[in-house]
């Protein structure tokens, strides 16, 4: 089975795991993300979803991201709450694509990562 999320458990001792969020979210909601570093640290960048589309019997959407920062390919999409809502998988233009994780293969995948 050919996987292109990987679940990494505790790769950074310490770190505080963040929860998925029980939505894609909505249009218009601030989000998080992390902006490509312009020295060696990654920094959180702010934007907003612009639209969301989910494909017909299917739990996984997409997140249309308005970005203002360079994107890091990778990095979550955190709402407020502090909830991941996807993974920015694509970018151009001040717009950024985003594969919602609020689906049930992710949720899956997590349950086999869990001892």
């Amino acid at each position: 089975k050919n996987l292109d999320i990987a679940v990494i458990p505790e790769m950074v001792k310490g770190a505080k795991v963040l929860e998925v969020a029980d939505t894609a979210g909505k249009v218009g909601e601030s989000v998080l993300y992390m902006s490509l570093p312009s020295s060696e640290e990654y920094l959180p960048a702010k934007g907003r979803i612009k639209a969301i589309h989910s494909k017909p019997k299917s739990d996984a959407s997409y997140l249309l991201i308005e970005t203002m920062d360079p994107v890091a390919i990778g990095s979550p999409v955190i709402n407020r709450q502090g909830r991941v809502l996807g993974l920015l998988v694509a970018t151009g233009g001040g717009e950024s694509l985003a594969l919602s994780i609020n689906n049930g293969f992710l949720r899956d995948e997590l349950a086999l990562a869990s001892p």
